[in-house]
């Protein structure tokens, strides 16, 4: 008796609450002792799996009652209308189909008579090769025996079957009906059968269902997942989430590549075999190949005759042939923009196989570069500069510069102007990252290395877009107090370079400026004239006057213009001005949204006094100064230089980044200092932040890209973008 009372007594004791077997893990994973009498629930055993389950009942359940809500809106009886007794304009019935057939131009169908409650509206429409139809309804209902005019709406979408409905909202029962057909030129449409008070099928969207459940997992894991509080490690974990972010923001440069280049009729295959090209890949590449810098087509004499060639009325009332943005100087033609990329890429592969390199996928190489060195470059900053961070704010940090750093647009239209910024964009992200990770380098060979091809990369930016030249001085100063030890004291020189450093810096700017301002030389006379004064565009840049005001419009769209709100996919519109400039100047396009609301963070600017006074005494010019000048000083005088070529929102890759990388470093300042509370009030605004700029990014770069996708592209775009217009 005595050992079975032992046997029991010690069983017991192994079933005591403090045991890991009445553990339960906690919301951030972490294992909690849990009471002996409560129950081993799923919600404490599997928190993530529990907020799931509950999400996708709560997504079933608004998909159900909140998107398909008009499925279950109470109707009037149902019925047809004899479209073969309506009154017509412009179009033409078939009589034994028994359908509508209406051209290009202003169509008309009209219905008299009805006198029935009309709650929805059924169009069955088989559009020829438009994108949509936008039908226009005039009403006469109770309240008015005459036409109201554009009282409904209705835009038929292809291949979009729910858009063929749409619920009225009119009062009693309806007279008549108008409707109004602006039919495309060369376009066909086929009106088959018009029905009122007919049942909206119901209809489950995954696309809508999986963007809910992705959001609001994305938030819960970032919020409560443990692995996201901890400091950044060099662990596997940590590097597959930054190489897997890094992977999904290259494969949406790729996927915007390919809705460009969906509307061509050649194969991939084809376009790495392309007979012809653009200025930079065909017209520079074949200038070189014959051993000159003046292109091979000549100006023709017209041309060459006129009093002012660069006025572009007087060459439109002269009728002359030319080259757009080209230059035109003594009599040849040149071009503007710059040779790294022909020399690095375009001039090699005609040579190796003898076809030009196509400009969208050279636009993608350039971007896709760009972007897996910005993600380094800001785990870089933060390894070096602030280690102790929670892995999730570095998460949304990278979230949030990738989104705003305005390379999107490139990839949506390729053209050879891209082909200057994206190869800009990638040059300044791999100098800024090679110059800054040296620093973290305790071999001295790689340090040096590192050092070169940084400033190689920063010299190369000149030859790819001259404005980005600002970033060189910035980048001497920066190395001028890192290697003399007032960036950071450890291991550092003292007050002395070494002559190896020096050769680091020194050859590659000598090397690769000589070549520019020698090809400047030879073109223009003049080593620090890249020519752009001299360009056959829409505006006479020789005669150009600077005013104060062109460059404040620059300043207002980049950094302030505020993003408008419409219940229209997107739902956030940009909202560009010319401050009621009156005079002249160059808009590319009209797409504006202000970094301060492209990426909020940025408003962490504001706050530079206060973590300049907390700086430390030894370290605070250096480091203040370093900051300023990459990330205000910098951008700000590549704004400003636009005064001249104008606006174009795809300018926002020379600068954007660089800003919102300088708020985020403020924002990291202030954040290693705060007490706990307020650091997770950071966090949570933090997260907020990048749901917001998420939106914005996205919103401005799906309007930029619709005008410019092909039939097919845009009948998708469309489709996805009635998904989420619910209501209508």
């Amino acid at each position: 008796m005595g050992k079975r009372r032992n046997r029991t007594q010690n069983k017991q004791k192994f079933h005591k609450p403090e045991s890991i077997i009445n553990t339960v893990r906690d919301a951030n994973g972490l294992y909690k002792k849990n009471d002996v009498n409560s129950p081993r629930s799923l919600r404490n055993r599997y928190p993530m799996l529990y907020f799931v389950l509950i999400l996708c009942i709560i997504a079933v359940l608004a998909e159900i009652f909140v998107f398909n809500a008009k499925s279950f809106k109470p109707r009037g009886d149902v019925a047809e209308l004899d479209i073969g007794k309506a009154g017509n304009i412009g179009f033409k019935y078939d009589s034994l189909n028994g359908y509508w057939i209406g051209a290009e131009g202003e169509r008309q169908l009209e219905f008299t008579d009805i006198n029935s409650r009309v709650d929805t509206l059924f169009l069955d429409m088989f559009l020829d090769s438009a994108v949509k139809q936008t039908v226009r309804i005039d009403v006469a209902d109770a309240t008015s025996a005459a036409y109201r005019m554009g009282l409904a709406q209705i835009t038929i979408i292809r291949n979009a079957p729910d858009s063929k409905f749409i619920t009225c909202q009119f009062s009693g029962d309806v007279k008549s009906l108008r409707l109004h057909f602006d039919v495309p030129d060369n376009q066909k449409i086929v009106l088959y059968s018009i029905s009122i008070n007919q049942a909206i099928p119901f209809r489950f969207h995954a696309i809508r269902f999986l963007s809910i459940v992705f959001i609001a997992i994305t938030a819960y894991a970032l919020l409560r997942l443990q692995i996201f509080q901890r400091a950044y490690k060099t662990k596997t974990i940590y590097k597959a989430i930054i190489y897997g972010l890094t992977f999904i923001f290259i494969m949406l440069a790729l996927g915007l590549t390919l809705a460009y280049r969906q509307g061509k009729s050649i194969s991939f295959a084809q376009d790495f075999k392309s007979t012809s090209g653009d200025q930079i890949t065909q017209e520079l590449v074949d200038a070189f190949r014959a051993g000159q810098i003046s292109l091979l087509d000549l100006p023709p004499q017209d041309l060459l005759k006129l009093d002012n060639p660069y006025d572009d009325s007087e060459r439109a009332r002269a009728g002359v042939q030319y080259k757009w943005d080209h230059l035109l100087y003594n009599g040849k033609y040149y071009s503007y923009y710059g040779v790294a990329p022909v020399l690095l890429l375009f001039l090699p592969y005609t040579i190796l196989t003898g076809y030009y390199f196509p400009t969208p996928w050279a636009v993608f190489i350039f971007g896709a570069i760009g972007i897996y060195f910005l993600s380094l470059l800001l785990i870089t900053i933060t390894r070096r500069f602030f280690p102790e961070l929670p892995f999730g704010l570095v998460v949304m940090g990278l979230v949030i510069v990738q989104a705003a750093s305005g390379i999107w647009v490139c990839f949506s239209s390729p053209l050879f102007y891209e082909i200057a910024q994206s190869s800009a964009f990638m040059f300044v992200i791999i100098g800024a990252y090679l110059l800054l990770s040296a620093r973290l380098q305790r071999n001295r060979r790689l340090t040096l290395a590192r050092m070169f091809f940084g400033n190689a990369a920063l010299a190369l930016v000149v030859m790819c877009r001259p404005t980005n030249i600002v970033y060189i001085p910035v980048a001497l100063v920066f190395l001028w107090f890192d290697q003399t030890g007032r960036i950071d004291p450890v291991d550092r020189y003292g007050k002395r370079i070494s002559l190896n450093v020096l050769l680091a810096v020194i050859i590659p700017y000598a090397f690769f400026g000589g070549i520019q301002m020698l090809y400047n030389y030879t073109r223009f006379g003049s080593i620090f004239d890249f020519g752009i004064q001299y360009s056959l565009t829409i505006n006479d840049f020789t005669n150009a006057q600077f005013h104060i005001r062109m460059a404040l419009i620059g300043f207002y769209n980049f950094l302030f213009a505020f993003p408008q709100l419409k219940p229209q996919f997107p739902f956030i519109f940009s909202q560009y001005s010319t401050l009621d400039i009156n005079g002249y100047y160059f808009t590319a396009n009209s797409y504006a949204v202000g970094i301060l609301f492209r990426s909020l963070p940025v408003f962490y600017l504001f706050s530079a006094g206060s973590v300049y006074r907390l700086l430390p005494d030894a370290r605070k010019l250096s480091l203040s100064l370093s900051w300023f000048l990459f990330c205000v000083v910098a951008p700000f005088v590549i704004i400003f230089s636009y005064w001249q070529s104008g606006y174009g929102y795809r300018y926002c890759a020379d600068f954007s980044w660089q800003i919102i990388i300088g708020a985020f470093i403020l924002l990291f300042f202030h954040y290693i200092r705060q007490s706990d509370e307020r650091k997770r009030q950071t966090y949570r605004m933090a997260l907020a932040y990048t749901f917001s700029s998420v939106a914005v990014n996205s919103a401005i770069s799906i309007s930029y890209m619709e005008g410019l996708l092909s039939v097919n592209a845009h009948t998708v775009f469309l489709q996805i973008a009635r998904i989420f217009e619910f209501w209508k």
